[in-house]
């Protein structure tokens, strides 16, 4: 896959293409709809298939992302697009849809764009599939994903993993929503109650955290996948009172891992955060979790516990 920064080359300019464009951030499955159109109108019409994508957004919630830029870029790759295009968006926010067009266009040799019925682009987003065909190009328009009568859309399931609707989520997504990063020391109040925890620290530290609260979840370590149950939130009680943290339980697991790197897949919302009072409170309620975990583990039986973005 050739991976080009900005639109200021010249090199693939005799290069004919299939082009999509969006941001792509969380590649649902309506994303995963488009990318694997473009893939196929590529091989039938001996074209590059060809993603336009941002390296940032110019959002208030950008610090809320679903799939940081580095697992994006190994998605397409993995996908198979040929090339991708990774542009600042601070940089061409006030670009018209008009000379964005042109630009690209002076770039490569443009057969098709393959893109969502609701796409838009160029300033105020004016452009769109019309704006595009009035242009003299070719548009394929592929037609919305929707689950229980609604769209599905990157903001949508952020609002979802929010509000800890996890199981909802994770079927918009098309996989289980997951985070990775490296196992810390923590207060090692858990180890002193029955319940010892990883604490994790997050490696894209903008990734979007469920809501507050235990969840049923699945922690990957070395390629092998244990059952635990995740807590995100605030410590009510010990030292470290009032940090945030991320710490999972896992079950049947005693090992030293410290600094290890792991993922977190979550898949449902046991309960919400509460505030204890003192440790035996705390210590009588993760009892009642464990035991929902226990019974939530035993329904998988034989069948594959997580459902991991396999691109």
């Amino acid at each position: 896959m050739i991976i080009k920064k900005n639109l200021n080359f010249k090199n693939l300019k005799n290069k004919k293409v299939n082009i999509s464009i969006g941001a792509f951030e969380s590649l649902h499955r309506g994303h995963l709809k488009i990318i694997k159109n473009l893939i196929n109108e590529s091989k039938k019409d001996k074209a590059l298939s060809t993603v336009i994508t941002f390296k940032n957004k110019i959002l208030k919630n950008y610090k809320e992302i679903i799939l940081p830029l580095s697992e994006r870029i190994n998605s397409f790759k993995k996908l198979g697009i040929d090339i991708l295009v990774l542009l600042d968006l601070k940089k061409i926010k006030n670009l018209s849809a008009e000379k964005f067009l042109k630009k690209i266009s002076s770039i490569f040799i443009i057969n098709k764009f393959i893109i969502g019925k609701d796409f838009k682009f160029g300033k105020n987003r004016y452009g769109d599939a019309q704006f595009i065909k009035k242009n003299n190009f070719k548009v394929k328009i592929i037609k919305l994903l929707f689950y229980n009568g609604e769209k599905i859309s990157t903001s949508k399931i952020k609002e979802l993993i929010k509000s800890g609707e996890i199981e909802k989520a994770n079927k918009l997504l098309g996989y289980d929503y997951s985070i990775k990063g490296k196992v810390i020391h923590g207060e090692k109040l858990g180890s002193k109650i029955g319940f010892p925890t990883i604490n994790l620290k997050l490696t894209h530290k903008n990734q979007l955290l469920p809501g507050n609260g235990v969840y049923l979840s699945f922690v990957k370590i070395n390629n092998k996948i244990y059952p635990a149950m995740t807590y995100i939130g605030k410590k009510y009680v010990g030292k470290l009172k009032n940090k945030y943290i991320i710490e999972s339980h896992i079950l049947n697991f005693n090992k030293n891992i410290y600094y290890k790197k792991v993922e977190i897949f979550f898949k449902k919302k046991l309960r919400n955060e509460i505030k204890f009072s003192n440790i035996e409170e705390l210590k009588n309620e993760l009892k009642n979790d464990k035991i929902k975990l226990i019974a939530e583990v035993k329904k998988y039986g034989t069948n594959k516990i997580v459902k991991e973005r396999d691109y």
